[in-house]
């Protein structure tokens, strides 16, 4: 048998290493790791005749044919070439999951420790340059909330490495990642904030079953998380959703408008082209920018600043209203995804709480910062969104290896057959 399982894990760590260049440098690298996984997925079915693994991604690649045949027949407000370009962007988040999911590579202790000293690398090298100011960060990261992301991107990535065999984290590490978060701090973005003070609840307050054993000390804890959450987040809320580039709300100034009257449109267009939405290529991506799609035309938005052809730069600035694309079905299918990858982190912290605390923290972390990035920023198609998800795979594919008779280890860290205890939540 051909060993995927290695060649998965050094595209992992490459792709990691390649963050400081792949946002502004290199940026076929995602692409390129894409076709590259999707190659190892079909080399393993064919030669190892795991096939089965991979069903997920079959099911995506049906899906994403049946709306590139959608969007040349059924709508057509793109070219061939730029619906194909848009197919491959709209599935290079999903693809390192289910690829990874699929190969559920195993790490030895030798590529943990590497995994470590790659994350503090990239960290290192990416705070010094937050440290420089904005202007070199946008010259190195293209903006400087890319490399904000790729800063907690590496603190989970140590975060994953340093998780022992009995499922602890020492402090010291703690510390680490902590310093690694916190540095982060300088790209100065509210959505960061956000995630930053999630992290801090997941590393040092989060409990298994938290919700279901709440008192009024944790009560206390969860309100001041969601207010510190909305405080820090909703200059950002604001922008993107009430006053655009005003101090006030003035929806006659529309020019300030750009981002918002996306959302707003993409929302008419559910509603417009429903179930199957305006098709590949036609609304909030980068290819429909690119080759200016004729459906904004239909809805006025050329005249609007930053949507018009001669400037399109607010077209492809957040994710979720690329989701018009797909309708209703689309949303639908984004949502089930999420829950999809959950279920996996649900299904270690139920059947053994202590040993899996860490990678159920990290996981959730990474669905939430993915999450958030979405509402004003397109992270989830671009590198540090690739690596994530990557990360997210190889955690979920835990998942499958975990007993059903979780047991508690006794102090020599051996199991005793006769003390073993189900853990309930």
């Amino acid at each position: 048998m051909i060993r995927i399982d290695r060649i998965c894990i050094w595209l992992f760590l490459s792709a990691l290493v390649l963050l400081l260049v792949s946002h502004k440098f290199l940026k076929p690298v995602d692409e390129s790791i894409t076709v590259f996984l999707l190659g190892i997925a079909i080399t393993d079915s064919i030669i190892n005749k795991r096939w089965k693994n991979y069903i997920p991604l079959w099911i995506l690649i049906g899906i994403i044919s049946v709306y590139v045949v959608y969007s040349l027949t059924g709508v057509h407000f793109n070219t061939t070439r730029y619906v194909l370009t848009d197919a491959l962007i709209e599935i290079k988040p999903y693809v390192p999951f289910f690829v990874v999911l699929g190969i559920s590579p195993r790490w030895t202790d030798g590529d943990l420790r590497l995994l470590q000293k790659c994350a503090l690398f990239v960290a290192v090298i990416t705070i010094g340059i937050l440290m420089m100011g904005p202007t070199k960060a946008n010259m190195f990261f293209e903006h400087q909330s890319f490399a904000g992301l790729i800063v907690y991107i590496c603190a989970l990535c140590y975060w994953f490495s340093c998780i022992t065999p009995d499922g602890k984290v020492v402090n010291r590490d703690k510390l680490i990642i902590l310093l690694i978060m916190s540095g982060g701090l300088l790209c100065t973005r509210s959505k960061f904030y956000g995630y930053y003070v999630l992290g801090i609840f997941f590393m040092f307050f989060y409990r298994p079953g938290i919700l279901k054993q709440i008192n009024l000390k944790h009560l206390a804890m969860i309100v001041s998380l969601i207010i510190v959450f909305i405080a820090v987040s909703w200059k950002k809320f604001s922008f993107y959703f009430i006053t655009g580039n005003s101090d006030t709300l003035n929806p006659h100034v529309m020019e300030s408008f750009a981002r918002p009257v996306m959302y707003l449109h993409g929302v008419t267009i559910l509603y417009d082209y429903f179930p199957f939405g305006s098709g590949l290529a036609s609304f909030a991506s980068f290819p429909s920018a690119e080759n200016y799609s004729s459906l904004y035309y239909e809805y006025g938005l050329n005249n609007i600043h930053g949507l018009s052809p001669d400037m399109p730069d607010f077209i492809c600035d957040a994710f979720y209203p690329t989701l018009a694309q797909f309708g209703i079905i689309g949303v639908i299918l984004f949502i089930a995804f999420w829950v999809y990858a959950y279920r996996f982190l649900r299904t270690m912290i139920r059947k053994n709480p202590m040993q899996y605390i860490n990678q159920f923290s990290i996981g959730a972390l990474i669905i939430s910062a993915i999450l958030i990035e979405c509402v004003g920023s397109t992270t989830f198609v671009q590198p540090s969104g690739q690596v994530a998800m990557m990360l997210l795979g190889m955690i979920c594919s835990l998942a499958k290896s975990v007993p059903d008779d979780a047991t508690i280890e006794n102090t020599s860290s051996t199991i005793s057959t006769d003390n073993k205890k189900r853990i309930k939540i």
